[in-house]
This record gives structure tokens, C-alpha cells and sequence, in this order.
């Protein structure tokens, strides 16, 4: 095993604890349902993080296919995706200020 892989899963542990505190809280919520079984919440539980892992090794190996410059451009993604949502929105209600919030009255 390198060492530069045993630095990864030590990282890696750390960011998946804090990453899922919500996730703790939210489980500590279904055990306390009395409505719902242990196994049920254990099973949904099991099920979702093998999903969450199986997604995210999908993910890891489509962007092996990419070469780095390609990779760098996913960064615009979200960006994009936010100015057409925006574009949509406007083109929707002309109307719409540029203002988070308008004063009541005006």
C-alpha cells in the first residue's frame, strides 16, 4: 500500500464523519420512531450508503476518461447551470428586479 493512498484514507475518514453529523442526527430520529423497526432503519440505511458509494464510483471512473483540462471544466457546471435557471427565471417575469428583496409599498 503507498503512502500516498494511506494519506487518502486518513484524510478520508475524518471528512466522512463530518460530512455525515446530519446523518446521525436524522438516524437518531428514526430509532427513536417507535413506528419503524431496527431492521428497517438499518436496511434503508445500508441501502442508501451502498448507493451513495456505487454513484460515486461511477462518477470516479467517467471522470478517469476525462483528461485533467476536461475535468477542470466540470467546475463551470454548477455555474452554469445557475445563469440558465437565472436566464430562465427572467425570461419568465420580466418584471423581476435585480434586489433580493423589494420594500413593501414600492
Amino acid at each position: 500500500m503507498s503512502s500516498e493512498f494511506l494519506a487518502a484514507i486518513v484524510l478520508a475518514i475524518p471528512l466522512f464523519a463530518a460530512t455525515n453529523i446530519d446523518n446521525l442526527i436524522l438516524l437518531t430520529g428514526y430509532f427513536a420512531d417507535r413506528r419503524l423497526r431496527v431492521a428497517e432503519v438499518l436496511a434503508a440505511q445500508f441501502a442508501g450508503m451502498a448507493l451513495l458509494i456505487l454513484a460515486s464510483l461511477l462518477v470516479a471512473g467517467g471522470v478517469l476518461a476525462l483528461t485533467d483540462g476536461h475535468v477542470v471544466l466540470l467546475g463551470l457546471l454548477p455555474i452554469g447551470i445557475g445563469v440558465y435557471k437565472l436566464c430562465q427565471r427572467r425570461l419568465a417575469d420580466p418584471d423581476v428586479s435585480g434586489s433580493i428583496a423589494r420594500p413593501r409599498g414600492q
